[in-house]
């Protein structure tokens, strides 16, 4: 087959004759009609395994990206909080749902909460605790363990610690 593409001698390869006016054609049609089972596996073997590395790669890019769009959120629920402080002259009550210990679903709390569950993985939970004087939100990461907020301004991960789930490791109104 290499005998096509680089003109061998009639010599250094029998399976070719040569022709006076064309180049070499070969003697015996049937050494050169395709490639070999192996060569075949071989190709469809080095193109799965880049493919296999790719998409891997590429999970755990948009995991990280996630993880990502989860503490900016978090970060805008601080905000949202600081805002909420100061129009209600000192009181941090509505950051979390008075029904469950998630955050609530009202105004700016509710955008970032829907953004957060959206982002932070199929079991992806949003825990939250406050007070008159002081909150604490946490959610699960794709990559990670949990990330939480305060009212003092921390921001950081916490790992889960043998806890079944991020809204068990927060139990105050201050990130663990």
């Amino acid at each position: 087959m290499l005998g096509i593409f680089f003109q061998r001698k009639e010599k250094d390869c029998p399976v070719f004759r040569l022709k006076r006016k064309t180049g070499f054609i070969p003697l015996d049609n049937k050494h050169l009609k395709g490639f070999t089972l192996v060569e075949l596996l071989v190709v469809v073997a080095l193109i799965s395994l880049i493919v296999a590395v790719v998409l891997s790669n590429m999970t755990k890019n948009r995991n990280s990206a996630r993880d990502i769009a989860v503490r900016s959120s978090l970060s805008g629920v601080q905000r949202a909080a600081a805002l909420l402080y100061s129009k209600t002259q000192a009181s941090y009550e509505g950051v979390c749902d008075s029904s469950d210990t998630t955050l609530s679903d009202q105004g700016d709390f509710g955008k970032f909460k829907s953004y957060i569950d959206k982002n932070n993985g199929p079991t992806g939970v949003i825990g939250c605790k406050d007070s008159d004087r002081a909150y604490a939100v946490i959610s699960s990461l794709n990559l990670k363990d949990c990330w939480c907020v305060d009212s003092t301004g921390n921001s950081k991960e916490v790992k889960l610690n043998g806890a079944p789930d991020c809204r068990a490791r927060l139990t105050t109104t201050a990130c663990p």
